[in-house]
């Protein structure tokens, strides 16, 4: 781990970062093709804090399975990650939202702009009648 990056949570490890398992899970799996290029500190199944080595998916190399292997393993694996937002089906794990669907990054990205843009709205109408009577011209007591 000699001056390798060090990641503190999944969402900080730029794209092009893999785990060893990440390049096999991929639609055309893939295995380290060269050194290790990161690490990111998560906490695994047992919640004990461990580190976990990333590779660079440009130095990686294509798996040895065989045509044959790839459909038998698409078979197994079902439906795999798919996007309910666009249908997409990302190397990375998709993001839980809110209703029990999944989207991939881009797609979740959207969502949280949608629902900014949304409570911005809803705010709106108290913010502009807040500067009205902010901005209204004081009417000197009549004598």
């Amino acid at each position: 781990m000699d001056n390798l990056p060090m990641y503190d949570r999944w969402r900080d490890v730029p794209d092009g970062l893999y785990t060893k398992t990440q390049l096999a899970d991929l639609d055309l799996p893939r295995q380290p093709g060269g050194p290790v290029a990161a690490h990111v500190a998560i906490r695994d199944w047992r919640d004990k804090q461990t580190t976990v080595p990333l590779y660079a998916w440009a130095e990686s190399v294509p798996s040895p399975a065989s045509l044959a292997q790839l459909e038998a393993a698409r078979r197994r694996g079902g439906a795999g990650r798919v996007c309910d937002g666009c249908g997409a089906r990302p190397d990375r794990p998709t993001i839980a939202g809110d209703g029990g669907r999944h989207w991939c990054p881009a797609c979740a990205r959207i969502q949280r702009l949608r629902s900014a843009v949304a409570a911005a709205a809803a705010g709106r109408i108290d913010a502009v009648l807040w500067a009205a009577e902010l901005l209204a011209p004081s009417v000197p007591p009549a004598s």
